[in-house]
């Protein structure tokens, strides 16, 4: 992405996004526009800068971000989405975006680079003889000040959008190109790209250490489980340690407790949240963030065979906790239960786990928003933040004593599965809570909802964390 200053009326020959927003339902033109105020009235549609509107003119394609006071960075995010989606129709080999049209507040360059990532990404790996389409942006701001600011956050957003393209990637592998074993070569790979300390425990690891939650998923599967430890700045003192822990089920049939046939070919994205903090973990040795990372990936399929766990079992995890096993489809939980309770040995000021956990949340949320939930409302405060800085929307959800007495068990620690209809998610993180080393802060990100979308996975909540990093401050 290449950044310039040149004047709008002096792009005549090349195709132009001009955001513009709203006042008293006109367009609102500033003296960087002002030379188009005649043209406006030629534009059909009543076109009047609304939020997500677009119209082209001349060589102008204009995005509407709708009046400036209600603007925030989730509809800067998803108006440029749209104009951008729409202005490929026109198959450019380049484009260019004009900035000066707008207030050009701090963090506009970040997430106008996120839109163009995402609206340009593909998955075609797979199609013979068909290259990635890429398109040359250029952008063009009208001051020096402009220029220097937003080619820090471009170069910022690269490395970001890097990360995201990659975990989107692996998200978008099918079963039989990204078993256990082979997830843990693409983090060997990548630890070895940014210079991280790398453990992979296969099944012998796994059971010489007890990680009897995470095999009992694997029990059905052919393949062996994986269980992948990342460290970012290991050796480097006096930094803060945060954990993160994603769920990596390659793909998951609902063991016995089998799926119907709909949709299940999107059960390959069941490992998003293992993509998510792995693509995190990446972006952040890719800016060098001033903090120890660990990240922690329980990872295996979720098929059923002769072997495979069944309803009633009751299984002893990591922690010596024992779980009584009422739905072998609820398997997101039991690999993640090892991994929050192993985290403790690294003493981290807080633990994040992601996870494609709960339809529940699904059905809740709708495709908009990810869920939040966790024992710290000084970290959930965080995450927030964070949150309306990226436009990656997250909804706090609660978390009770009531949804805990929903997973008793009468002949063991604890269940899988609520025995009270309602409120999957929060049941579901509850159960997650239990395996949380005691007084540690700890959120957890439900992406069921997500972290797909028309078949390819989104990529959601990877500048979200590491915004979250960025601003991580030793307590």
């Amino acid at each position: 992405m290449k950044v310039s200053i040149k004047k709008l009326q002096s792009l005549k020959n090349e195709l132009v996004l001009v955001p513009v927003v709203q006042e008293k339902k006109k367009v609102a033109l500033n003296k960087n526009t002002a030379f188009l105020k005649k043209d406006f009235s030629k534009i059909g549609n009543g076109f009047s800068a609304q939020y997500k509107s677009v119209a082209l003119h001349k060589n102008f394609f204009f995005i509407g971000l709708g009046e400036e006071s209600n603007l925030s960075s989730y509809k800067i995010l998803q108006a440029f989405q749209k104009g951008i989606q729409a202005l490929k129709n026109n198959n450019p080999s380049q484009f260019s975006i004009y900035l000066s049209s707008i207030d050009l507040k701090e963090g506009y360059g970040k997430l106008i680079a996120q839109a163009c990532a995402q609206s340009f990404y593909s998955f075609n790996q797979f199609k013979t003889g068909q290259k990635p389409s890429k398109s040359q942006i250029n952008f063009f701001v009208s001051s020096k000040d402009e220029e220097e600011n937003l080619k820090k956050e471009l170069s910022f957003a690269q490395k970001i959008n890097g990360a995201a393209d990659w975990a989107r990637d692996l998200g978008n592998l099918p079963a039989n190109e990204l078993n256990a074993q082979k997830l843990a070569e693409h983090a060997k790979t990548m630890a070895k790209n940014f210079k991280l300390v790398c453990t992979v425990w296969g099944k012998k690891e796994l059971q010489k250490n007890k990680f009897g939650a995470l095999l009992s998923v694997n029990k059905g599967s052919y393949d062996d489980p994986a269980f992948i430890i990342l460290e970012y700045n290991k050796d480097k003192k006096n930094l803060p340690t945060l954990c993160l822990v994603g769920k990596g089920i390659t793909f998951d049939t609902g063991g016995s407790n089998l799926k119907p046939s709909k949709n299940l070919d999107e059960m390959k994205f069941d490992m998003c949240g293992a993509a998510l903090v792995l693509g995190v973990t990446q972006a952040a040795a890719a800016l060098h963030l001033p903090i120890h990372l660990v990240t922690l990936v329980s990872s295996t399929d979720n098929r059923i065979s002769n072997t495979s766990t069944l309803p009633s079992d009751i299984i002893t995890s990591y922690s010596g906790k024992t779980i009584e096993v009422l739905n072998t489809d609820a398997e997101g939980r039991l690999v993640l239960a090892d991994a929050l309770s192993y985290a403790e040995k690294f003493k981290p000021q807080a633990i994040i786990d992601a996870a494609t956990l709960t339809g529940a949340c699904s059905v809740s949320l709708g495709p908009w928003f990810a869920g939040l939930l966790g024992n710290d409302e000084k970290l959930l405060n965080k995450i927030k933040q964070a949150s309306s800085k990226t436009g990656e929307k997250v909804w706090q959800l609660p978390l009770s004593e009531e949804h805990m007495e929903a997973m008793q068990s009468q002949c063991a620690d604890i269940s899988n599965l609520s025995k009270i209809p309602g409120g999957g998610t929060s049941t579901a993180a509850k159960f997650l809570e239990f395996f949380v080393p005691q007084k540690t802060p700890w959120a957890h990100f439900d992406i069921a909802g997500i972290a797909w979308a028309n078949k390819q996975a989104t990529g959601f909540g990877v500048a979200l964390l590491v915004e979250l990093l960025q601003n991580w401050k030793q307590t």
